[in-house]
């Protein structure tokens, strides 16, 4: 309750009736309320100071509707934000797409501050052994260790997925449309059809269940221009490229929810594997229940030096991948805008020079006019080639460095797990040495922490493939369309030089 002072009360009420029965009830019983909401504010701060928390301070200030407490809570608010909740900048941090997806700028996100990290993904009470779970667990996966390399088991065979036919469809008699996708997954061949929004809930399923894996961002959202070709050609492509990386990853290609996604025709049954999903009990931390693990104890000083070296590598290849990508958005625009004119500057000026000898009648000039507006078409094509270039081949560049940029970000989130896990079993192995809990719960606490570093060390063993397939691959392309576009310029060049010999 709010301690109010009795003369403070005592004062309020009398001259509030006092002021009505004067003719200027109005004007005074408003200055009276502005009074007494001041006086209230003092007497909640003296009580807060001496008995009260920040909580309190929040709850004893909402019981007051005056707009002078309203401030003062909303000052306090800033000045001492929860430490688990918000950031520095007092926003909410966020594995969701749009902070690891919508990645533009992922520097300020290793800023923020992750205190109780291992509390807030669920790890701890997979650490401490304090889970409480009702279902049985239906899906497993398995780790493997051979000559000192961790990976992760791939069960079945291996698949790929189309994403095709974007269609614009609509609901409620056309008062909702929407954009849909064709999905072939290759070992059935039966197309599921699949929403943008279905690609978000199931991204957001995935996040949540495998808090240290290292998923890939899906293409931001897009309010206006959502129903044009371009956009949705390139979100189609942004698609396809999250839907490989799934398919190509040993545990998220076999897991309930995806296999779900990608097979469900049925719209009742559709209905029946959300809800399934969504309640879904070995989310988070619990995830760590599904992995097997080799009996082997790992090595702590080797396990802190590969977990050190994965956050080192992300740190300079995001930065190296940001470096990358914004020249060649510079590049893209150069091409499309300066380049383009500056052959359409030597095309006008080859066609005024060609249109000067035309006009010369002698048959010896003729000659050189054809070559010279020949010429002139030639810087026109050029033109061209460099306006489309970007779009063939930089643009694709971009888009793999987008999903690996999206990745990347994440490996900081994996690596705080890891050190929180890491410092309960150090506390844990103090408590053992001095008698205060049991040997036999402190090797608990170890081997469940371990679980947890054998699947960020297997994850960590996939990625890196990945990476260096992928990577070989993408700078394979690249150069061979730099060679490609470059090739056809100096053919063209080529062209209107024999015009002239």
């Amino acid at each position: 309750m709010l301690f109010v002072p009795d003369h403070v009360r005592r004062r309020s009420s009398s001259g509030h009736l006092r002021r009505r029965e004067s003719g200027n009830g109005s004007k005074i019983v408003q200055a009276i309320s502005e009074v007494t909401s001041e006086q209230l504010t003092t007497a909640s701060r003296r009580s807060v100071c001496s008995v009260a928390s920040a909580d309190a301070v929040e709850t004893q200030q909402e019981s007051c509707a005056s707009d002078s407490s309203i401030r003062s809570r909303k000052k306090s608010t800033k000045k001492n934000p929860k430490p688990d909740a918000f950031d520095e900048h007092h926003r909410q941090p966020s594995r969701s797409v749009e902070s690891g997806l919508n990645r533009g700028d992922t520097t300020s996100k290793k800023n923020i501050t992750r205190l109780n990290k291992l509390v807030k993904s669920g790890t701890e009470n997979f650490v401490l052994n304090l889970c409480k779970l009702s279902q049985p667990i239906s899906e497993r996966f398995e780790i493997t260790l051979s000559k000192n390399s961790i990976q992760w088991l791939a069960t079945g065979q291996e698949y790929t997925c189309q994403v095709a036919s974007p269609q614009k469809a609509s609901k409620l008699k056309g008062l909702k449309s929407f954009i849909t996708y064709q999905l072939t997954p290759s070992f059935s061949g039966v197309q599921v059809c699949r929403r943008y929004k279905h690609f978000d809930w199931l991204h957001e399923q995935l996040m949540s269940k495998f808090s240290v894996l290292l998923i890939p961002p899906l293409p931001e959202k897009q309010v206006s221009g959502r129903y044009e070709e371009e956009f949705v050609e390139h979100r189609m492509h942004l698609l396809q490229l999250w839907v490989s990386y799934i398919c190509h990853h040993p545990v998220l290609s076999r897991c309930e929810v995806w296999m779900h996604f990608l097979t469900c025709t049925d719209e009742k049954k559709w209905k029946q594997g959300k809800r399934k999903a969504e309640k879904d009990e070995y989310k988070d931390g619990n995830f760590f229940f599904t992995v097997s693990c080799p009996s082997q104890h790992l090595d702590f000083a080797q396990t802190e030096s590969r977990v050190e070296n994965l956050a080192r590598m992300a740190r300079s290849m995001e930065n190296a991948v940001r470096a990358f990508h914004a020249i060649a958005q510079e590049q893209a625009k150069r091409m499309m805008t300066t380049s383009k004119r500056e052959c359409a500057k030597y095309s006008g000026a080859f066609h005024a020079l060609g249109h000067a000898f035309e006009l010369d009648q002698d048959e010896q000039s003729r000659p050189l006019a054809e070559a010279l507006t020949f010429t002139a078409d030639c810087y026109e094509a050029i033109g061209q080639l460099y306006e489309s270039q970007p779009k063939r081949h930089l643009e694709p560049l971009m888009d793999d460095f987008f999903i690996y940029r999206g990745m990347l970000a994440l490996v900081p989130d994996a690596v705080q797990i890891h050190k929180s896990a890491n410092s309960k079993v150090r506390e844990h192995q103090k408590l053992a040495d001095e008698g205060k809990t049991s040997l036999a719960d402190a090797d608990l606490v170890r081997s469940r922490a371990e679980v947890i570093d054998y699947t960020i060390l297997a994850e960590t063993s996939h990625f890196r493939n990945e990476c260096v397939i992928e990577f070989k691959k993408m700078m394979a392309q690249f150069l061979h369309s730099e060679i490609e576009f470059y090739q056809s310029v100096v053919d063209k060049l080529k062209e209107a030089y024999q015009r002239f010999v």
